[in-house]
């Protein structure tokens, strides 16, 4: 049965003939497609493509021998094992398809799309609709905004900081947001992306496999919505490590968002910044001259997960003034400026409420001031609740919940 690479325009794709397992399958794939379920949609596109070379980020290389190469294609929902015949053509000879796909999406338990809205009568102000939202629908919807969120095992916890994080990004409003909602891409997951625990991960999170599904889901919904014009994509803390790789899924295709006039911002990154940015200039996204925002230096995760710890920060500034010919020398010497008083200042903030408040909790410490990182942690909190102007950026740095819940009662 041929599904691609009719009156040879590519090489053929065929379903192995007299497979009733392998047909039934691929049937009930486009039963889903057709329901427009995302998932099933792209899966159907992607095993299509193969008629133009299986050099994807989605396809990996079992077994290769002289007669025949043995492929598997890796998708959210599916997965196919295909063989490369000497001839070019492709026959794909096993199919597993998840339909229980979009129930476990609806469930919190996949990767997926919601849209998140404004509701005074609710018990949250903010929450999502049951049903994950396809690519037509978000090529409907009245917003144009994207939050792409760390990755969570509790989505309401996902809904209010993608709902601080619009808020905080230049790329949203608050009336805006409650008059239009928002889209929320929500990875399920029970560890955080990046950060000082996972610091390998964020450092080389552009081939991290176990974003793979979520990257792959977004990267689709990036390149199918690129039609609209001025999308935003914010990246909310680990979400940059989505957004990134999704980037390198695009820019290994050759994808360019030049005149799409599509924006990219990263807030409270903890994954690799000079990468996340390298991508988003090379492929021409719109961003404003700081394309995140910023690196909180007392947040560990941030830290050490962006890079900032060795310097991360001063690299990013200088690779933007490269790439960037609207980025002049003034705002780079600008720019490297405000790093090193956020550094030193971030230093200074430590040492002065780390040392008194150790004191007050009657914990010692030496004459150079040593601590340990958990007093440090005690240190930050007593200074927070003890004077809110000194304690501001610790409270955001170590509780940024408790900030929010502070800030509101001003």
């Amino acid at each position: 049965m041929l599904i691609a690479g009719k009156n040879g325009v590519g090489k053929p794709v065929n379903l192995s003939p007299n497979n009733k397992q392998l047909i039934n399958a691929f049937t009930g794939l486009k039963i889903c497609a057709d329901r427009n379920e995302s998932w099933a949609v792209n899966a159907i596109r992607e095993l299509k493509s193969l008629n133009s070379g299986h050099f994807k980020n989605s396809v990996y290389v079992d077994v290769s021998v002289k007669k025949a190469t043995v492929l598997t294609l890796v998708l959210p929902g599916v997965r196919a094992s295909v063989l490369k015949k000497k001839d070019g053509s492709y026959v794909i000879f096993q199919l597993k398809v998840d339909n229980t796909y979009l129930h476990l999406q609806k469930t919190h338990r996949k990767p997926s799309i919601f849209e998140v809205k404004h509701k005074l009568s609710a018990s949250s102000l903010w929450s999502i609709d049951k049903e994950p939202k396809s690519v037509t629908q978000l090529l409907k919807g009245k917003s144009s905004q994207v939050v792409i969120s760390e990755r969570r095992d509790e989505i309401q916890i996902s809904i209010d900081d993608a709902v601080e994080t619009l808020k905080s990004s230049p790329l949203g409003t608050e009336m805006q947001m409650k008059v239009n909602g928002f889209f929320m891409h929500y990875t399920p997951g029970d560890k955080s992306i990046g950060g000082f625990k996972h610091w390998t991960q964020a450092y080389n999170v552009d081939s991290d496999k176990s974003l793979r599904e979520s990257s792959k889901m977004l990267a689709d919904t990036m390149l199918a919505t690129r039609e609209k014009e001025g999308m935003s994509w914010v990246s909310e803390a680990g979400g940059s490590g989505i957004l990134t790789q999704a980037l390198k899924i695009l820019d290994d295709q050759g994808i360019s968002f030049e005149g799409t006039k599509h924006s990219i911002f990263f807030h409270g990154m903890t994954t690799n910044q000079k990468m996340a940015e390298n991508y988003a200039l090379k492929m021409k996204f719109m961003v404003d001259r700081k394309i995140s925002s910023g690196v909180n230096l007392l947040n560990i995760n941030q830290l050490f997960g962006s890079g900032a710890i060795g310097g991360g920060q001063f690299v990013a500034a200088v690779n933007r003034y490269r790439q960037d010919p609207e980025h002049t020398i003034l705002k780079l010497g600008a720019d490297v400026a405000e790093a090193t008083t956020g550094a030193r200042g971030a230093g200074a903030t430590i040492a002065t409420s780390a040392g008194a408040c150790l004191a007050a909790l009657g914990i010692s410490v030496s004459a150079q001031g040593d601590f340990s990182f958990s007093p440090l942690v005690i240190a930050s909190m007593a200074a927070a609740s003890a004077a809110y102007p000194l304690g501001k950026k610790l409270t955001e740095a170590w509780a940024p919940r408790l900030a929010r819940k502070i800030k509101s009662k001003f």
